[in-house]
């Protein structure tokens, strides 16, 4: 391979990464603005619990929690509305998109500097695996053969004993 090729290769990568990168960006924009929309929405709810609050707040737990439940309650039904599902669901498939590219932007680098990539590791892990479980089985197909070549020799041997014993009796 040349390092033309290589070059080229890396560029397209970097190319593909950043379109990736920028599908992300995209993504996050209508997510971050469906978030800071419900969080808008949180504080004005909390404002109107607070007048209608009718047990007295009385110390900064109190009112934390009453924070809290305010933006539960807002954000669970947020978070089962088609809006949500759709900003998150793009979202998660963007981010997916670029993390695979820069997966394989880092294997190109590796393997241009001769460096096993995460796929070639993986490949040899499954060998190891798979050696070892041939190995377990021939281990102990071995030790049944030789239990099996113990056995008649020990039927002998006791045979002979007991002959022995009835002779002299």
């Amino acid at each position: 391979v040349s390092q033309d090729e290589v070059t080229r290769t890396l560029e397209t990568a970097y190319q593909d990464l950043c379109l990736a990168y920028k599908g992300y960006i995209d993504a996050l924009q209508p997510y971050t603005q469906a978030m800071n929309k419900i969080s808008l929405e949180g504080a004005a709810a909390y404002q109107e619990a607070l007048k209608d609050q009718s047990e007295k707040i009385e110390t900064m737990r109190d009112a934390y929690n009453l924070w809290v439940e305010v933006h539960e309650k807002l954000y669970a039904d947020f978070a089962m509305s088609d809006e949500y599902q759709e900003v998150y669901g793009n979202l998660i498939n963007a981010l997916m998109r670029f993390k695979k590219q820069e997966g394989l932007l880092v294997d190109e680098y590796l393997q241009s500097m001769n460096i096993p990539t995460k796929a070639e590791v993986s490949t040899l892990h499954k060998r190891m695996q798979e050696t070892r479980r041939e190995l377990r089985d021939i281990k102990r197909q071995l030790k049944d053969a030789q239990n099996k070549q113990s056995k008649p020799s020990a039927k002998k041997a006791s045979a002979s004993k007991k002959a022995a014993k009835g002779g002299t009796k």
